[in-house]
């Protein structure tokens, strides 16, 4: 009796290591696919940051090329404004 009970605990805790294997299998299993989820993730937000950065290359820029163009324009304005105060006091 005592070779049958030591063969039936080793087969219990076999199958009980199975289980343990199993279940541990299936938990690492989804572990492995909420990691590669949040990779995932990151990679486009990688990615959208880089865009946005692009974007905010491009916009400051156009604002640049704007200010200097306004510059342009008021210097250009100044100098017809006194060409235009020069005429008229020549015609007085």
């Amino acid at each position: 009796m005592s070779g049958n009970s030591l063969v039936t605990w080793k087969w219990v805790a076999g199958s009980l290591l199975a289980v343990i294997l199993a279940i541990s299998s299936a938990f690492f299993t989804g572990l492995y696919g909420e990691v590669s989820k949040i990779k995932e993730e990151q990679k486009q937000d990688r990615q959208m940051n880089q865009d946005v950065k692009r974007d905010l290359d491009v916009i400051k820029e156009r604002t640049r090329r704007t200010e200097e163009d306004v510059k342009e324009l008021r210097g250009g304005q100044k100098e017809q404004d006194h060409k235009l105060d020069e005429l008229l006091r020549r015609s007085r």
